[in-house]
């Protein structure tokens, strides 16, 4: 099988999400610890090898599945019985009270997970908007290139508040994302960690914010 190699952009994205996973984990990555870097195995071994928490085999994702469960029984729109990581996000968070349900969650969980928000297309169609306008202001005409600016702006503002679009389909895919960007929070004991759990969530993460099969991002490579 020929070795993928990650482009530019995908590299990009990778480093822009750093923090984030700082944040999650609660480590620091000192300057340049990921220089000698090849795979993408080998980027989630030196993440891994930060934690100092004791490994363990309890599932944190498990941990969060029986909060939502109590969480459904509390607002009363969905049978609990019937609650699996299968489950369609639009059953358990129906759209007539999406967003008052959302936010019951975001208590109950004490983190915010940005569940609700306006399509990638949309999102960048809205910025290329904003920055012609941008440019528009500083080469052409300022008038219109305000006027645009603030369109655009207004536009944004008004998607942002009205929309009831959900951002995954299922339970499974709202447990991982949760759970990837807050992990140590939301760990039941936070002296421990599951790192067998945490790397399949690397690469479950990862591969569809990249667009690429899990098995590809296995020897995934940053240099030629």
């Amino acid at each position: 099988m020929k070795k993928y190699i990650f482009n530019t952009e995908e590299i990009e994205d990778i480093e822009d999400s750093l923090y984030l996973i700082e944040d999650s984990l609660q480590v620091k990555l000192e300057e340049n610890e990921l220089s000698h870097v090849k795979t993408f195995e080998e980027f989630v071994d030196v993440i891994l090898s930060k934690l100092d928490q004791e490994d363990s085999g309890t599932c944190t994702s498990q941990q969060v599945f029986y909060k939502l469960r109590e969480l459904v029984v509390k607002q009363g729109v969905y049978d609990p019985h019937r609650l699996t990581t299968s489950t369609r996000l639009d059953e358990i968070f129906p759209r007539k009270n999406r967003k008052v349900l959302v936010k019951q969650m975001e208590k109950e969980l004490g983190i915010e997970i940005y569940l609700i928000a306006m399509s990638k297309f949309t999102f960048q169609v809205l910025m290329f908007l904003m920055l012609g306008a941008i440019l528009i202001m500083i080469f052409d005409t300022v008038m219109l290139g305000m006027t645009l600016f603030m369109l655009s702006a207004i536009s944004f503002y008004l998607i942002c508040k009205f929309t009831k679009r959900l951002r995954f389909k299922t339970v499974r895919e709202l447990i991982e994302d949760i759970l990837f960007y807050n992990y140590i929070q939301l760990r039941k004991d936070k002296t421990t960690v599951n790192k067998k759990e945490l790397r399949k969530l690397f690469f479950k993460v990862y591969s569809k914010e990249l667009n690429i099969d899990e098995n590809t991002l296995q020897s995934a490579s940053f240099v030629g």
